[in-house]
């Protein structure tokens, strides 16, 4: 008995931790399409600890126009390594004669990187008893760290001055390699860099790598992820048609779930719009 006491304590501690995890003040932006035209709106969700419970308020609004919002009361629930939110109802709200805020239910992931955590998922909701078309929302929020986060390996640039000291883990961004817009179409000048990356592995054949394509927190949950995954795959076939051996290789896309800098701002966005070479063995 004192044995299965302990297991259940124990239990509770992490999933509080994990609950503790998603409480606070994100944002970032919901996404819809109706009508076949894609729909971006600001996004924010605040999550609180109500004795056993979470609940909190989400707050949405037009892109370019404060004064057009909704904001609803909400509660949660962390279940399978998700959370499950679901709207209650609208408290306040201003938005256009012929139109209605949805009331909603998602469900998020989350990504811890470092001190900046993402959440990603789907929703679905209706609007005075219609069925609202479905969407995806992306939020983000820093937190601080604490004493017993250790970071493994912290993306650095590619540096053909100093490949040398590569080791096994070191994960290389390679920034100036670049794509057309919402695509996965090199520009020209990305091949300078690439050819670089192809020489380092042609003269060090033992590496084995991995190319992760990433995005920003841009259209949707789904778009960016495929994205991501294309453009990793561009890269890959690139260095097997450059005679890199594909036994070597591999590739994936994280879509937004890994930024390295804030979502809030044109020159973060940037940052986490990037390709990386990671090291698998050396």
């Amino acid at each position: 008995m004192k044995f299965l006491v302990l297991i259940i304590l124990l239990f509770s501690q992490i999933n509080a931790q994990t609950i503790e995890d998603w409480l606070g003040e994100w944002q970032g932006v919901a996404y819809q399409n109706p009508g076949g035209i894609a729909t971006e709106y600001n996004y924010k969700l605040n999550l609180v600890e109500d004795r056993t419970k979470i609940k909190g308020t989400s707050f949405i609004s037009m892109l370019n126009d404060n004064t057009i919002f909704g904001v609803w009361s909400l509660i949660a629930e962390y279940k399978g390594g998700k959370l499950h939110i679901k709207e209650l109802e609208i408290t306040d709200s201003k938005i256009y004669s012929w139109a209605n805020w949805c009331v909603k239910d998602y469900t998020l992931t989350m990504v811890k990187k470092d001190s900046i955590y993402t959440a990603n998922g789907p929703w679905t909701g209706v609007a005075e008893g219609s069925v609202c078309r479905p969407g995806s929302i992306a939020i983000s929020r820093k937190v601080k760290k604490t004493a017993k986060e250790i970071e493994i390996s912290k993306p650095k640039d590619f540096n053909e001055n100093d490949l040398s000291k590569i080791k096994k883990n070191d994960i290389l961004v390679l920034k100036n390699i670049t794509f057309k817009p919402n695509s996965s179409d090199l520009n020209s000048d990305s091949y300078v860099e690439l050819n670089k990356v192809v020489s380092y592995l042609n003269k060090y054949k033992q590496i084995k790598a991995r190319v992760n394509g990433h995005t920003d927190i841009g259209s949707t949950f789904e778009f960016n992820e495929k994205l991501s995954v294309s453009r990793a795959q561009i890269i890959y076939n690139y260095f097997v048609l450059k005679g890199v051996d594909k036994s070597r290789l591999s590739f994936v896309g994280w879509g937004n779930t890994k930024p390295i800098s804030t979502n809030d701002t044109s020159e973060g966005r940037a940052l986490n719009r990037r390709c990386e070479i990671e090291i698998l063995a050396d």
